[in-house]
């Protein structure tokens, strides 16, 4: 019988391109050191989840049916009413693709997932690379990293309702920087400075679903949203190389500059607009929102790791939950 075995993926945080990745740009992302990971260990018999706290135990047909509703595609609306009800369909879809893909029975098991990641860090992404990883491991199936991507961006085309960019599947699995172009696909970044990065959550909710639109309708009324957006795609292809070379000052303040474009297109908070002030008061070179905007979370560039605790304490005390973490870290494992 297999023994316990487990798995974790890192989140992703978006450094610039957020929106411009869905309209052909250039984007930038890293991951992060926050995680998602999965342990599974065998059963006596039963199908048994713990996902992120819900509890409930299936049998082999809620494996089935729920290959069988999500595997033709559904639409948005459709997932939140389908999540709704079971959040373990999700899970239970990409355990029966990868069991019928490789030709293997469904086992009776005890499946554990856990994830400290905010909203905007990529979590769908790295709670179903955990699970395939594991979900391997427990098969005693040798898996590459791009059949693991796959398998976690088939789960996002799922959560998301439609074909995401690939960029979070991409970060959490492969880790370190990347570069991405719905084109040119992606490109990891090399680094000789570590990032000082604080991550600030506002505590609500990214508006992903509503921002994407409204962006995508801007920029079919308005040539000059148009120009904003090639500027974040021209914006982002610099930070790169401001990444490679470790020009902290400079990237700060493409930062500050991807920021003002994104109030261009009304898609920062008050809450967000409250903690990236708060950041660059206490000395931060530059911050921005991260993601989707329309709350979420935000990031702020320290000079130092001293001015990280300065700013994560600022951020705190505008109202928000201050996170000091590493940028670049490995993938899945």
């Amino acid at each position: 019988m297999s023994q316990v075995v487990k798995a974790k993926a890192p989140g992703k945080i978006i450094l610039f391109g957020e929106h411009a990745v869905v309209h052909g740009k250039t984007g930038i992302a890293a991951a992060v050191s926050m995680y998602s990971d999965t342990e599974i260990r065998p059963a006596s018999h039963g199908f048994f989840f713990d996902n992120l706290g819900y509890k409930v135990i299936c049998d082999r047909d809620d494996f089935l049916e729920a290959h069988e509703t999500l595997r033709k595609g559904v639409s948005k609306d459709e997932f939140l009413s389908l999540f709704k009800s079971d959040r373990t369909i999700v899970s239970k879809y990409l355990i029966m693709k990868f069991l019928t893909e490789h030709e293997l029975k469904l086992r009776p098991m005890k499946i554990t997932i856990r994830s400290e990641l905010r909203k905007g860090m990529g979590g769908s992404a790295s709670i179903n690379a955990s699970l395939i990883l594991a979900l391997a491991r427990f098969y005693k199936v040798t898996i590459a990293l791009d059949e693991i991507s796959r398998y976690a961006y088939a789960g996002d085309i799922i959560c998301h309702g439609g074909m995401p960019s690939g960029i979070d599947n991409t970060t959490v699995v492969y880790g370190g920087f990347i570069k991405f172009n719905k084109r040119n696909g992606t490109a990891p970044i090399s680094i000789k400075t570590k990032l000082p990065i604080v991550i600030g959550d506002t505590l609500e909710p990214a508006a992903t679903a509503v921002t994407v639109p409204k962006v995508t309708e801007m920029l079919k009324k308005s040539r000059r949203h148009k120009a904003l957006m090639n500027e974040i795609g021209s914006i982002s292809i610099e930070a790169a190389r401001c990444i490679r070379r470790g020009d902290l000052e400079r990237l700060g303040k493409l930062m500050n500059r991807n920021q003002e474009i994104l109030r261009e297109f009304s898609i920062s908070t008050p809450k967000l607009e409250r903690l990236i002030d708060a950041s660059l008061r206490a000395g931060a070179l530059g911050a921005k929102l991260s993601g989707g905007g329309g709350g979420g979370i935000m990031i702020a560039l320290a000079r130092d790791n001293n001015n990280r605790k300065s700013i994560a304490k600022a951020i705190e005390k505008a109202g928000g939950k201050a996170y000091i973490v590493e940028l670049g870290v490995k993938g899945v494992a």
